[in-house]
């Protein structure tokens, strides 16, 4: 049996076209996705906006894809505490006195 089961949220019967729709879709983000976030990861390496590319392609690949979506979360959760840990404005107003 199938992860994905052949059934809408009401209970009745997924029809073949949707089915069908859905699978379509599901490719066409993979494939629109894969090779983008691959770019990113390659201009990691070289010259090129790697992490914006890298973050682009899992956002694509987060429409349709769990993993994508919680990988996405956990980036945007560290880059918060990162911008948080370096905000002065986050920080106390005694501790960075000129």
């Amino acid at each position: 049996m199938s992860s994905m089961h052949d059934a809408t949220t009401e209970g009745t019967p997924e029809s073949f076209g949707a089915r069908v729709w859905r699978w379509v879709r599901r490719l066409v983000v993979l494939a629109i996705g894969v090779p983008i976030t691959l770019a990113g990861l390659v201009f990691l390496v070289t010259p090129g906006p790697g992490i914006p590319v890298v973050l682009a392609g899992l956002a694509i690949l987060a429409v349709e894809f769990t993993w994508a979506r919680n990988r996405l979360h956990d980036v945007r959760r560290g880059a918060r505490r990162l911008v948080g840990r370096n905000d002065p404005a986050a920080s106390s107003p005694g501790e960075h006195a000129q």
